[in-house]
């Protein structure tokens, strides 16, 4: 039985604020492929890979590069798998790292919520997640809130907020963010993590939000909004 497909308006579509509000992930080949209201980011076997938008006019950039490295209680390591594929749920991609591990990127309009769930957490001592840093992560600078900013020429192109911890019962903690060379360390505190009920969630954010967007590029959106179909394309 066919079915009579619905026209396609040729209308222009006028912008407006809502236009520049949304996100969206997908399956790519290999990989993963999102975007949000001024951002661009790809998760394969790898890591992620966060490109800010700056517009047609702007200087090309790196893609910021965060890849797991390790993950270390106290002086006890966690086993890992360093090349898992990412899975896609929802806006969410998810990296099985181990049976009680789970590296997880959930993508808001402004940047993406990076988060590591423990389900078991073997050891004593301060909780340590230490990832490589590549492209544009070779700028990153302290930023006034205890996270990271990455600057180029003076102008914040990106921004890694810093660490949460949220255990299962909704307890927080304040953790710490801090470069070593060519790697970002992701840490809470043994005090917290000891009385933490599981799973715990360590939880970083990172964003391009702040930057001074070339106004042309909305001329070449990443997503725009279909009337018709009512949704994001």
């Amino acid at each position: 039985m066919g079915f009579a497909q619905s026209p396609i308006s040729t209308v222009p579509v006028t912008a407006s604020s809502s236009m520049r509000l949304g996100h969206g992930l997908r399956a790519d080949g290999d990989g993963l492929l999102g975007c949000g209201n001024d951002y661009v980011v790809r998760f394969d076997d790898r890591g992620a890979h966060f490109t800010p938008v700056l517009g047609r006019d702007a200087l090309a950039v790196a893609p910021l590069q965060l890849a797991l490295q390790s993950i270390q209680r106290g002086t006890t390591p966690l086993a890992c798998d360093l090349e898992d594929a990412p899975a896609l749920a929802g806006d969410t991609a998810v990296y099985d790292r181990s049976p009680s591990i789970r590296e997880r990127y959930e993508l808001r309009d402004t940047g993406m919520e990076q988060s590591f769930v423990f389900d078991t957490l073997p050891g004593r001592g301060d909780l340590v997640v230490r990832c490589r840093l590549g492209g544009l992560g070779e700028l990153a600078a302290p930023a006034a809130d205890g996270g990271l900013d990455f600057v180029r020429d003076g102008q914040r192109l990106a921004h890694m907020g810093t660490v949460t911890g949220i255990d299962a019962n909704g307890a927080r903690a304040r953790g710490a963010i801090r470069r070593d060379g060519d790697f970002v360390e992701l840490s809470l505190p043994a005090s917290f993590v000891v009385r933490a009920a599981l799973p715990l969630v360590l939880d970083p954010f990172v964003s391009a939000h702040g930057l001074a967007v070339v106004p042309s590029n909305d001329s070449a959106p990443h997503m725009v909004w279909h009337a018709q179909l009512q949704r994001w394309l």
